[in-house]
């Protein structure tokens, strides 16, 4: 449960840090670079034992868990017109969530799938001897980011105004005209006081000055409270009246 809410709190943090980055370094190396390093996270997780510096990697890869999230939305609006856009952002919320309920499912097989340990090994005392399944967790999915790390970096750059610089580069090259302006690019690493301004100032006035921004975020958050509560906790109900942990977690 700390390491959870650790994770939660990263995963806030990058939420607000990391999308105006996409804008300046393109979609596809921001893809790459949080699954890769999600990759590396886990594994550590899984090596290292003192408390400590797990809560701080959780920390770490809950930020680099928000930047599929957010920039999701972008690279939406990149590919779809507006039509298509609603239905795009209906099928990735919808893979989202099962996701988010495949993942104690997953994770209470991987444990219950590995019990051969604490068979082999019952001279030791279970919670000790259970340390090591709950570890391969975070190797098991270290090695399923990794696959989709190594997916990613076939994906094409959605940013328009990126591929529109790669472009007039690409003419200035070919061509051997050095007449043809650059492209018109907005699109700038932003600066202390532009990130105030547009990742802190700017969304806290929506939310308190928008009354549908504030009733869905409202609605969003008390949502994904009880997502999170309940699979915390239903499980260990059922097993208290004699579930195991995997037909627990279904």
């Amino acid at each position: 449960m700390l390491t959870r809410d650790r994770f939660l709190l990263g995963q806030v943090l990058g939420t607000i840090v990391f999308p105006p980055w996409s804008e300046s370094f393109g979609r596809k190396k921001m893809y790459i670079f949080s699954s890769g390093l999600s990759a590396i996270c886990c594994m550590i997780i899984g090596l290292v034992h003192p408390i400590s510096a797990i809560i701080v990697v959780r920390i770490v890869a809950g930020m680099l868990s928000a930047i599929p999230y957010t920039i999701i939305g972008g690279t939406i609006e990149d590919m779809f017109n507006a039509h298509a856009r609603i239905w795009a952002m209906f099928y990735w919320t919808i893979a989202s969530n099962i996701g988010l309920i495949l993942g104690p499912i997953m994770s209470s097989y991987i444990i219950a799938g590995l019990d051969w340990y604490v068979h082999l090994k019952r001279e030791r005392v279970r919670s000790r001897s259970d340390q090591p399944i709950r570890r391969w967790n975070f190797h098991i999915f270290a090695i399923i980011i990794g696959v989709l790390t190594v997916g990613l970096c076939l994906i094409r750059e959605s940013r328009p105004s990126l591929l529109l610089a790669r472009e007039v580069e690409h003419l200035r090259t070919i061509t051997t005209i050095q007449s043809i302006p650059p492209s018109l690019n907005h699109d700038h690493i932003p600066s202390l006081h532009g990130f105030m301004k547009e990742s802190l100032i700017r969304p806290a006035q929506l939310f308190f000055q928008e009354p549908i921004i504030f009733t869905v975020s409202m609605m969003v958050s008390v949502v994904m409270s009880l997502i999170y509560i309940f699979t915390e906790s239903l499980q260990s109900i059922f097993q208290a009246v004699g579930f195991s942990e995997a037909h627990a977690s279904l």
